[in-house]
């Protein structure tokens, strides 16, 4: 692609915009990376999401974590064979303002190289996760069969910490329920739990979870 050998010889983190195009033009290096990203988008959406459309993919190119990520790889060759090797496309969720800083400096978690920032409390504890499905409802999961309508919480109650707590500490004192039968919930944020606490909520009270990989 045009620039990218250049960028790869530099220092720079450099910001390729691509958009998809009606002509095909075989051996393109743009539309390559393009329609991989497209594909891989649109293979691993949630169902229900058939309306979600691609506009713009940003390929960054960081020479510094690109020449990093290969002698990562040659070393997991070395000590695991080539099949162990393969990079996994995945989702990783987090807050926009996140995105350029992980592009430039890689990913970090708490207590790495002195990050203490936080915006995911973790399957079990703080640490970098990465899903095969794109999680598209965060707050209000994604309905089954059942014809239960989910509940909404404002942006004021979503920011009132004191009764997310209250709540919360309500929710766990019920007893088992079927509430939530019929109910196909994904985590993905910030909770009063881990996401494996949340789990075990969710799951007492009739609610299925959404598979992540890891």
């Amino acid at each position: 692609m045009e620039g990218e050998k250049e960028a790869l010889e530099g220092k720079e983190v450099k910001y390729f915009d691509l958009y998809p195009e009606r002509s095909y033009k075989e051996g393109s290096a743009a539309q390559t990376h393009f329609r991989l990203a497209e594909s891989q988008f649109y293979r691993l959406l949630n169902t229900g999401m058939t309306k979600t459309n691609l506009v713009k993919v940003e390929y960054v190119l960081n020479p510094d974590l690109v020449h990093h990520f290969r002698e990562c790889r040659e070393s997991l060759k070395k000590k695991h064979g080539e099949e162990f090797s393969y990079p996994v496309l995945a989702f990783h969720g987090t807050m926009e303002t996140n995105i350029k800083p992980i592009c430039e400096t890689g990913f970090k978690i708490p207590g790495d190289n002195g990050h203490a920032h936080l915006t995911d409390t973790g399957w079990a504890q703080p640490n970098c996760y990465s899903a095969k499905i794109y999680p598209a409802n965060t707050a209000d999961g994604k309905k089954g069969k059942g014809k239960k309508k989910g509940g909404k919480l404002t942006i004021e109650e979503l920011t009132d910490t004191e009764m997310l707590k209250t709540k919360h500490d309500q929710a766990i004192a019920m007893p088992s329920s079927s509430t939530l039968d019929g109910y196909n919930i994904q985590f993905t944020g910030t909770f009063q739990d881990t996401q494996a606490g949340m789990t075990a909520l969710v799951k007492s009270h009739g609610a299925t979870i959404h598979p992540f990989s890891y």
